[in-house]
């Protein structure tokens, strides 16, 4: 995104504000730091495995607790 941004001559973020869908090392690592969504990707997977693991043995899933999506702002939305 932050290369993109730079060829098109677009300065992040005055030009361009820029977000993510993954708040991992890449966006608290780039320059600027990129504005990102936390989708607690950890928890999502546990329950997926869980339900994963429910159907293969033919029990009743358990229902998983996830929390919402978390927004972190950073330097790339600022205004």
């Amino acid at each position: 995104m932050l290369d993109a941004a730079r060829l098109l001559d677009r300065p992040v973020p005055h030009g361009l504000r820029l977000a993510t869908r993954y708040d991992g090392m890449r966006a608290k690592l780039a320059t600027p730091q990129l504005t990102a969504v936390n989708l607690h990707l950890d928890q999502v997977a546990e329950a997926a495995i869980d339900l994963l693991i429910a159907a293969m043995e033919g029990k009743e899933p358990q229902r998983h607790a996830i929390a919402p999506p978390l927004l972190v702002a950073r330097e790339s939305s600022a205004a």
